[in-house]
């Protein structure tokens, strides 16, 4: 019993794991504002960036790809 995360799920509970024990703290102590989404889509993550005017956006390499090679950002 108890919960049963899929093997696929445990890379990205890691990530998201360390990204709040690395990101969160320097939010709260610096008083930034975090904008955190439960999955990517490119498509939310340029609304977010434009509706938060976010200026920092850690990402992983494959999101940077995914950004990189999405028909609306005219760099694929």
């Amino acid at each position: 019993m108890g919960l049963e995360i899929p093997r696929s799920g445990v890379e990205e509970l890691k990530g998201l794991i360390l990204g709040g024990v690395l990101l969160l703290p320097f939010a709260l102590m610096t008083g930034v504002p975090v904008v955190i989404m439960p999955q990517f889509e490119a498509e939310a993550f340029f609304r977010n960036i434009e509706k938060y005017k976010v200026t920092v956006a850690p990402v992983v390499p494959p999101v940077c790809l995914a950004i990189i090679h999405h028909p609306g950002t005219g760099c694929a």
